[in-house]
């Protein structure tokens, strides 16, 4: 699965691409959306860095292909309604301008030496068949051209052919020159681009919170590996009174499959508990390099983003207990809408058992 560092767009149709791109069953895939709240940065629709090819900024226009009354290398116009008829810069121009303003971004904030970004453009409800079918007055635009875009077949047609296409799109862009060099990053240089596009600083860790930090990162038994080995597809269950050390023993499994490059969920219904797990964690040098991940979330914040994601609203009529019954009855007639991970951990379960507390 791809890995998201970023909330969904809020556009429909870029929201639906985002999910077709993170359910890829790619993990060399790593995605950002609607990067615009950085400092000089025109709107980044979709950045990708995928470990074999290359680094793409990609202007997305979810339209239908009888919205684009004309497309030109500079100018095109795009129908979305009778009353809204946008004319304006190319979508590869956009593409190519929103790369240059993130370069100069990232010029000030990458360590080290700046890899090739590919702009390009995508057209996810347009197949290039159709694209290339189209009456135009000018064949300079399909064709070989077409082949510089993402179109439909790109993105659903599995990891393998986005990976060609991006291949030919980083030799062959809609905008300016491409490269023919190889892409061979540094282990350490998909860090040094998470850094430069993250400003964030952390307070500095008080002496109980290290503590607890290395009871989570250094105190993993033999027997917690044994049991819940990562990808293994285990079930299993603490059980004890409350301060017996259940939520360390759950954070220890979420740190060491988030070390052996496992996408991990640790999920508590208690907002404060969540937030402090989170500020321990972010001072974790091992986990920010780790190749998996560690989410905390609490219970109503994914609730939340499930509910903002399918425009569903809660009225004042419905308390918190009946909202979160339709939101769940939702999610199971959509599971393709839900994110996914490979180890859920969950604190806090409430069951009615005989033999003690949980």
């Amino acid at each position: 699965m791809a890995t998201c560092y970023t909330e969904l767009p809020q556009h429909l149709g870029e929201r639906n691409l985002a999910r077709q791109l993170i359910n890829s069953d790619d993990p060399g895939l790593h995605l950002w959306f609607s990067a615009n709240t950085l400092p000089g940065v025109n709107d980044v629709d979709v950045l990708l860095w995928h470990d074999q090819v290359g680094v793409f900024v990609i202007e997305v226009k979810a339209v239908f292909l009888d919205m684009v009354e004309s497309f030109g290398y500079d100018k095109c116009t795009i129908r979305y309604s009778e009353e809204d008829r946008s004319e304006g810069r190319s979508p590869q121009r956009q593409a190519a301008q929103a790369n240059e303003s993130l370069r100069r971004h990232l010029a000030s904030n990458f360590v080290g030496q700046l890899p090739f970004i590919t702009p390009t453009v995508c057209w996810p409800l347009i197949s290039r068949d159709q694209w290339n079918r189209a009456k135009r007055d000018d064949s300079r635009i399909t064709g070989d051209f077409a082949k510089t875009m993402l179109f439909e077949e790109d993105i659903t047609g599995g990891p393998q052919t986005l990976i060609e296409r991006l291949r030919f799109i980083r030799k062959h862009p809609p905008h300016g020159a491409g490269t023919a060099s190889a892409f061979n990053p540094k282990p350490e240089d998909l860090e040094k681009l998470k850094s430069a596009l993250t400003m964030k600083a952390n307070c500095l860790a008080a002496p109980s919170d290290l503590k607890r930090l290395q009871i989570i990162e250094g105190g993993v038994r033999n027997e917690t590996m044994h049991e819940v080995p990562p990808g293994s597809g285990e079930r299993i269950l603490y059980k004890g009174y409350p301060g017996t050390g259940k939520t360390f023993r759950l954070l220890q499994v979420g740190a060491l499959h988030a070390k052996k490059g496992y996408r991990v969920l640790f999920c508590c219904f208690n907002k404060v508990l969540a937030a402090d797990i989170s500020r321990i964690l972010s001072y974790s040098k091992e986990l920010s390099l780790a190749k998996g991940t560690l989410e905390v979330r609490d219970v109503f914040d994914i609730l939340r983003t499930y509910a903002k994601n399918k425009g569903i609203h809660i009225t004042r009529d419905q308390d918190h207990d009946t909202w979160g019954a339709l939101l769940v009855d939702d999610m199971r007639d959509h599971p393709e809408l839900l994110q996914t991970y490979d180890t859920i951990l969950i604190d806090e379960v409430s069951l009615s058992m005989r033999n003690g507390p949980l």
